[in-house]
């Protein structure tokens, strides 16, 4: 059930029938639901420091080894829609560190990612990817994607090799 108002019972009910029967619900009767004259989320403005995410980030990698881990990440979780893990309805953005010799797993998955380091590289769709440092000096990486929309369109799928 979604909670709109699928039948307008100023029609007639054999007209209301048949529009149930073919579902062909009339917009009308949920258009104030549907498009509402302001906006609604619940996610809220808020703002993270990188002075303070930095200590607890390369924390995590002292903390917690790579192998228990997978992807040693702390999410930037909007304080609106708690439980998500996301940063908005549709974007989920998170902070990793790689430490000198380590290389997370690889993978894909169907949404478009965004990896800052120093430079910025964007790693499209069903491409083949994996997080490793080669440099010599622990490497903190800003991510985020589109999984919640990719998820809601029902198209998720993630494989590792």
């Amino acid at each position: 059930m979604s909670g709109f108002a699928t039948r307008d019972e100023t029609l007639p009910p054999a007209y209301s029938q048949a529009l149930e029967t073919l579902s062909i619900p009339p917009l009308w009767t949920a258009l104030h639901v549907r498009l509402p004259k302001e906006r609604v989320t619940t996610a809220v403005p808020h703002r993270w420091s990188w002075r303070e995410t930095r200590p607890l980030v390369h924390e995590a990698a002292r903390l917690v080894p790579i192998e228990q881990a997978e992807r040693r990440v702390l999410v930037l979780e909007n304080p609106g829609p708690k439980g998500t893990y996301s940063i908005t309805a549709t974007l989920y953005a998170w902070l990793q560190v790689i430490l000198p010799g380590e290389t997370a797993p690889s993978h894909h998955h169907t949404p478009s990612a965004l990896r800052l380091i120093v430079d910025t590289f964007v790693a499209p769709p069903w491409h083949w990817i994996e997080h490793d440092d080669t440099a010599g000096a622990p490497a903190a990486l800003f991510s985020f994607n589109d999984e919640p929309a990719i998820r809601t369109l029902g198209l998720w799928r993630e494989e590792r090799r």
